[in-house]
């Protein structure tokens, strides 16, 4: 069988998961290692030696250009992906990257539409589309079991304030926004895919306080007005330890509540 060549822009943080489950995949072979960081290739390296010879390189150009390649994956700083996207695609390779995909609607529009032109798969790491749970409430409201969608209420507690910083996901030249544009994408990208909905008007605010206790009392709200008549949906964000929270209440008056702590990994849906 021929096999996948994968490179990989970006080995540090998130993107050492990524090269393990690579490796694991008998179709895909890890072809490249790019990071500007030479130590964040060194430690990809000692953690899976399967990587053996793989060339490496501190500039992604010289390694789309260098290398022999059908697939990418971008883990790198937000405001990165636009220019990698754009230029992996004009080398006529599948795209896998990290979220945000893009940080303007316009970038995300060309880059839509460049990866439609070029034939090519462009996709955004939104995993929780394949999680169990949330494929199950998005088959159950696309079947009409649950009825029609009345209120939405939406929370994810993430200790995001403190354990991001002095990195560059605190520098809005890379990370291109705050938390609600980083991890919190995740909460707003599974609640669209599972209910279907559009989000036709929106209100946000931000609130700062004092770290104390190893808490940061900091939220970031959105207040959504949803098409297709839902009432209201809140999605808030906050610096507290890892979990999500969503509650969909419907025209027949059921509840689907979804909880994922991720410290303690145990994801469930209640109906």
């Amino acid at each position: 069988m021929e096999k996948i060549r994968m490179g990989f822009i970006g080995c540090g943080g998130n993107a050492t998961g990524h090269i393990g489950r690579a490796l694991e995949m008998p179709e895909v072979r890890v072809a490249a290692l790019c990071d500007v960081n030479s130590a964040s290739i060194a430690r990809v390296k000692e953690r899976y030696p399967a990587l053996g010879e793989a060339p490496v390189f501190a500039d992604y150009q010289k390694m789309l250009a260098q290398v022999e390649l059908d697939a990418v994956e971008i883990s790198t700083p937000h405001t990165l992906h636009f220019e990698q996207i754009m230029a992996s695609l004009d080398r006529g390779l599948h795209v896998l990257t990290e979220k945000p995909m893009v940080c303007t609607s316009a970038h995300a529009r060309a880059a839509i539409e460049k990866s439609r032109a070029a034939g090519k798969i462009l996709m955004v790491a939104y995993q929780r589309h394949l999680a169990p749970q949330f494929r199950y409430v998005r088959n159950q409201i696309m079947a009409g079991e649950l009825g029609k969608i009345q209120f939405i209420s939406a929370l994810q507690d993430q200790n995001w304030y403190l354990g991001t910083l002095g990195t560059w996901r605190q520098q809005l030249s890379l990370s291109g926004g705050g938390q609600l544009n980083d991890s919190g994408s995740h909460l707003l990208d599974i609640l669209l895919w599972m209910t279907g909905l559009e989000v036709e008007e929106v209100q946000a605010l931000m609130a700062r306080g004092v770290v104390q206790q190893g808490m940061v009392p900091k939220v970031q709200a959105c207040v959504a007005a949803l098409r297709a008549d839902v009432r209201k949906t809140h999605i808030i964000d906050a610096a507290i330890p890892h979990a999500m929270l969503l509650e969909i209440f419907t025209q027949q008056g059921i509840g689907t509540e979804i909880i994922h702590d991720a410290a303690a990994q145990t994801p469930a849906a209640r109906r």
